[in-house]
């Protein structure tokens, strides 16, 4: 949505602007997420994407993925007498493996909808096409869902 919303500017900034202009910050972390937040609905986007702290979040997963030991953030400290993602029990593999198929569609639906809306901009669609993409999108993430609550019943 960032980018739809603030297209020239953006444009303008990757033409005219110095690398430091880019850079991203904390604070246009937060302006971003909380301009996603209020365009999708959403009321914690920054806590799912950043926050180490929180739950939710893939940070802890993405910490654990990348290093063999972590120390620094509780949720993704690595278990006494264990290697991340190394020695793990069914359990461990189940708990993660549903976590990331719950919430990976989540972001590749937003992505999808963002890069729709992009398009959409640049080539003329009548209001019954436009329409109607976005009921075959909504169609298809609910049987995403009915066939992902299917597929985790016993």
């Amino acid at each position: 949505m960032v980018i739809v919303k603030n297209r020239k500017g953006i444009l303008d900034l990757l033409e005219n602007g110095k690398p430091e202009d880019l850079v991203i910050t904390k604070e246009k972390v937060r302006e971003h997420t909380s301009m996603i937040e209020e365009n999708c609905k959403m009321s914690s986007f920054f806590d799912f994407r950043y926050n180490k702290a929180s739950e939710t979040s893939l940070e802890h997963i993405w910490n654990n993925a990348n290093h063999l030991i972590t120390t620094k953030y509780k949720l993704s400290k690595t278990e006494p007498g264990n290697l991340n993602f190394i020695f793990v029990d069914e359990t461990f593999l189940r708990s993660f493996s549903d976590y990331y198929y719950v919430t990976v569609p989540a972001i590749m639906s937003y992505a999808v909808n963002l890069i729709c809306e992009m398009f959409e901009e640049f080539v003329p669609l009548n209001k019954y096409t436009v329409l109607m993409n976005k009921l075959n999108r909504t169609l298809h993430s609910l049987g995403d869902v009915h066939i992902r609550l299917y597929v985790n019943t016993p």
